[in-house]
């Protein structure tokens, strides 16, 4: 239809004209009629040709949650900016799907991968994860040698919160919080104890439950501390803000609604927040910068850099009220 070889469209098609002396006319001849005919080169095939997909996996345990909704698109955006389409597929933190999701991904012959992963180290020194591609861990800390992370600092965050709340006079703060096992939730919880320890308040065990961070997960932590006790704790510090929902549903459902006298601290920030009557203090993570720091490791990676790095983003503590 243009009347030139199909390399000089491949090459027009590729934006390698002025590299290659095709004219202006000739190029702009050629994108007319791909615009008019509606033509989209296969990219699979060109990856298969070159060996290079332009395609990065990305699994997340969860698509709701509002934080790795967050992060989904701040690591989406800087893919597109670096070039790449992201594949994204949820884990629910279940070790079985995420293995099932990897190796999906894996067959698509994406050139890396981004996980927040449910499973340990041991678990992941498996074949499943040994292919020769990049991998990055995100938001969860993982100890391999040479695999690379970046995650919040979720130690100082929480420290940070609970040191406002024992300024603020409280002597009890409650820990509703996470899965045991994901090293976010052991350094929120680290963070926490300091926090008491460095005010001299006792850390009481029967203050203290982990089972998971959705919703649901709050509101049976929050009502078994309250059945243990007899009444709410005098302030709570939660996981997440998925944990905090489901903490103050069970106590509007308990007390008509919430206490004025009850101090809030949670991980994770959201605008819904606005709208509590009481002091509120959230740690807002920095999606934006996890997200660069992700693509940073990924092409350290990529370029045969063995030793891992592990990335600490400090997040942001924001008082209401």
């Amino acid at each position: 239809m243009a009347g030139v070889s199909k390399t000089t469209v491949s090459l027009v098609l590729n934006e390698k004209s002025r590299a290659n002396r095709i004219s202006p006319d000739t190029e702009k001849r050629i994108c007319d009629i791909v615009r008019k005919t509606g033509y989209l080169p296969n990219k699979v095939a060109r990856g298969f040709r070159l060996n290079r997909s332009q395609t990065i996996g990305l699994v997340v345990p969860d698509l709701i949650n509002p934080f790795f909704s967050e992060l989904n698109y701040a690591l989406e955006q800087r893919a597109r900016q670096n070039g790449y389409q992201l594949l994204i597929s949820c884990s629910e933190d279940d070790r079985d799907i995420e293995q099932a999701v990897v190796n999906n991904l894996l067959s698509y012959s994406i050139e890396g991968l981004i996980v927040a992963s449910i499973l340990n180290e041991e678990q992941l020194l498996k074949k499943t994860y040994s292919r020769k591609i990049p991998i990055v861990f995100v938001d969860r800390e993982i100890a391999l040698k040479n695999v690379s992370s970046v995650s919040s600092d979720n130690y100082q965050g929480a420290f940070d919160a609970v040191q406002i709340l024992c300024s603020e006079g409280v002597r009890e703060v409650a820990y509703i919080g996470g899965m045991p096992g994901l090293s976010t939730n052991r350094n929120r919880l680290n963070g926490y104890a300091k926090a008491l320890q460095a005010n001299r308040l006792p850390v009481n065990p029967q203050m203290i439950l982990q089972e998971n961070y959705r919703p649901a997960d709050g509101y049976n932590m929050i009502k078994k501390i309250h059945g243990i006790q007899g009444r709410f704790p005098e302030s709570i510090f939660t996981f997440a803000f998925t944990v905090l929902e489901g903490v103050l549903q069970f106590v509007k459902e308990t007390c008509g609604s919430i206490p004025p006298s009850l101090k809030i601290a949670t991980f994770d920030d959201h605008p819904l927040l606005d709208y509590i009557p009481n002091k509120t203090i959230s740690v807002k993570q920095d999606c934006v910068e996890l997200a660069r720091n992700a693509f940073v490791l990924f092409e350290k990676a990529k370029q045969g850099h063995s030793r891992a790095r592990h990335i600490r983003v400090k997040p942001t503590l924001i008082v209401r009220r």
